[in-house]
């Protein structure tokens, strides 16, 4: 059922970031106790990523390769170029020529560095007016954080407790006229990580006691079921209840997911349908296996 609002809200452009930086606080690969802003970027075919501190790509020609041997504390990705933070200093990976180079710009160095701390989810939602919205929210729920704005909707991610107290996690999705709408079928009752791309919102949510993942897409209002963590071959990790995958990253229609930590990294195709929407992810390569 879907619940409507009633009570409305005032949202800050400080509050669209919470979920974002949530997603991208990453990831110990190995186990160790360091730990760097950024997930990935992609230039091409190949995808750059932080594992244990180090800088590397991928593609289904080369595979796996360390692209840089120093300490890496963030990464990002702008207007199709990969930037890095290394010793103090930022670096670029041009779509161009795919060799980094040191930034010497002190302005767009300390823009992309304050992108990757803050993984600006949607530039659209902090551009109009003066980032503050009137939403309106349900009675019993908490406002987490704004995901992103599509097709003239935005959408958020709320939480309540449940009869047994458990604090539950929904999409909440609100109209132009500040009316709000909660996806009440669907909760985790764990944070809800998410990823999107321009047609849909990709969220996990607990059905009979197994996480799937399921697309949201705003035009039509529809929700799918893409895919649940058993179809994830060597990652059987990557997911399962109450270990959330809490990585992505999207490109074109290849989707890149993570565990938080010790875990491997899998790259997937999104199918899509004639109209360029998502309907099912299916495993493509494993990207880095995780030894433990």
């Amino acid at each position: 059922m879907v619940k409507k609002s009633k009570k409305p809200i005032i949202i800050s452009a400080v509050v669209v970031i919470v979920l974002a930086a949530v997603i991208i606080l990453a990831v110990n690969f190995t186990g160790k106790s360091d730990t760097v802003v950024g997930f990935g970027g992609a230039i091409g075919d190949t995808f750059y990523y932080i594992r244990d501190g180090r800088l590397y790509s991928y593609n289904e020609t080369d595979g796996e390769k360390q692209t840089d041997k120093g300490k890496i504390s963030w990464l990002t990705e702008e207007e199709g170029n990969i930037y890095y933070g290394k010793s103090d200093k930022t670096y670029m990976i041009s779509q161009e020529g795919g060799v980094s180079s040191e930034v010497t710009d002190a302005d767009l160095a300390r823009k992309v560095k304050a992108k990757a701390e803050t993984d600006e989810v949607s530039e659209g939602i902090k551009a109009k007016d003066d980032g503050r919205y009137n939403i309106e929210i349900p009675d019993g729920y908490e406002l987490e954080g704004c995901m992103a704005e599509l097709d003239g909707k935005i959408i958020s991610w709320v939480t309540r407790y449940d009869d047994n107290n458990e604090k539950c996690s929904y999409i909440m999705v609100t109209d132009e006229d500040g009316t709000s709408s909660v996806l009440e079928n669907y909760y985790s009752r764990d944070a809800l990580y998410q990823t999107h791309d321009d047609c849909a919102v990709y969220f996990w949510a607990e059905q009979d006691n197994m996480m799937y993942l399921y697309a949201y897409l705003p035009a039509s209002g529809e929700v799918r079921k893409m895919s649940d963590y058993t179809d994830y071959g060597d990652a059987s990790d990557l997911y399962g209840l109450g270990t959330p995958c809490v990585l992505s990253y999207i490109s074109g229609d290849d989707m890149y997911l993570s565990n938080e930590r010790k875990s491997d990294i899998v790259k997937y195709t999104i199918t899509r349908d004639e109209e360029g929407c998502p309907v099912s992810l299916e495993f493509k390569s494993l990207v880095y296996e995780y030894a433990g």
